[in-house]
């Protein structure tokens, strides 16, 4: 029998929702979305996503009502940005000294649909099936 990991947990700061919240409602007409940024921690055997920011998409992002696309080069240079910052101040505790990393990206549909699309479902899978992308 193969061993299953468990499921980790996800901590999403409040300040994050809102903004996902923010965005999605400047957008209502067309899928939107942004990149996820955060560190993953490790207590008695739990594994921990904790979501601390989210990055908007470059100028060359493409919004339409049935396609998101996140854009060029911008987020990977906040990204680096931010782990680069991160690193000079995060807590010298132990148990939150870990590294910044993109955690993946959320979306939303547009108008009221509130089911991801088949689109979505055949990406998703193909990540879960991608043991690079094991968290």
């Amino acid at each position: 029998m193969k061993h299953v990991k468990p499921l980790p947990k996800l901590v999403i700061a409040q300040r994050v929702l809102d903004k996902m919240v923010n965005v999605s409602a400047q957008y209502t007409e067309d899928e939107t979305g942004e990149a996820m940024i955060g560190f993953i921690a490790t207590h008695d055997d739990t594994r921990t996503l904790y979501i601390v920011e989210t990055i908007a998409p470059g100028e060359d992002v493409v919004r339409e009502v049935t396609t998101f696309q996140q854009g060029g080069e911008w987020q990977d240079e906040v990204l680096h940005w931010l782990r680069e910052n991160w690193n000079a101040v995060r807590p010298s505790d132990p148990r939150w000294d870990y590294p910044l990393y993109h955690l993946g990206d959320w979306h939303k549909q547009p108008y009221d649909m509130i089911h991801p699309s088949y689109a979505d479902r055949k990406t998703a899978m193909g990540w879960i099936a991608d043991p690079s992308n094991e968290i």
